[in-house]
C-alpha cells in the first residue's frame, strides 16, 4: 500500500484533483488554464503540478488556441481614491 503524500506546506495528505492554475510570462502576459491536474492539499487547498504538466502548460502557451479570452480590468492601488 503507498504512503499518503504530504504536503510541503502544513503536512496535509495531497490528493489527485484538478486546479485552475494562473501564470504570468517573461513578457507580462496573463493565461488561466483549467482543469490542470494537479496534487491537491485537503487541509490548506495548495497544490503541487509535476514536471510533466509544467511543460505542457508551456506548451499550449506556445501552440495551444485559448478556449475563451476575457477582458481582466487592472486597477492602479497608489491612484484609487478613498
Amino acid at each position: 500500500m503507498n504512503k499518503p503524500k504530504q504536503c510541503p506546506i502544513c503536512g496535509g495528505t495531497l490528493i489527485d484533483d484538478t486546479v485552475t492554475h494562473e501564470e504570468h510570462d517573461a513578457k507580462g502576459k496573463f493565461y488561466v488554464f483549467v482543469h490542470v491536474p494537479a496534487l491537491v492539499c485537503d487541509a490548506c487547498g495548495e497544490y503541487i503540478l509535476s514536471d510533466e504538466v509544467v511543460e505542457k502548460l508551456e506548451q499550449i502557451t506556445e501552440t495551444g488556441t485559448p478556449v475563451r479570452k476575457v477582458e481582466t480590468p487592472v486597477f492602479d492601488f497608489g491612484r484609487a481614491k478613498s
